[in-house]
């Protein structure tokens, strides 16, 4: 009986890591399709930390393309920080086009105060 018990609690826990599995593996594959490869383990870290990765990747993604160069970790904490990263690699980006001399945390500091005023 004892083992038909712990057999039932394995089969549980595979489906509850399945479940949370699904949209992890998926993002991931996205991401590396898309030229910004992220790490498997990283991107399970972020999306248990409640950090809205599809924004933070597809930032991260758009500055890859773009042929920039922003840390992952510059975007993460900037969408934990509750900016939007898609907007502020916008931004960046267009600086960046422009030729003006700015850093990526600067423009997160500039999108979040116009945020705040809106």
């Amino acid at each position: 009986m004892d083992s038909q018990l712990l057999g039932l609690f394995l089969v549980i826990a595979i489906i509850g890591v399945c479940w949370k599995a699904g949209p992890v593996f998926g993002l991931w594959w996205r991401t590396r399709q898309a030229g910004a490869p992220v790490g498997l383990l990283r991107t399970w870290v972020l999306y248990f930390r409640n950090v809205p990765v599809d924004d933070v990747f597809e930032a991260y993604a758009e500055c890859r393309q773009a042929g920039a160069d922003v840390p992952l970790s510059e975007i993460v904490a900037h969408a934990r920080a509750g900016g939007d990263p898609r907007v502020a690699m916008r931004a960046y980006l267009d600086t960046v086009a422009t030729g003006t001399e700015i850093e990526f945390p600067r423009v997160c500091e500039l999108e979040i105060e116009d945020s705040a005023e809106s």
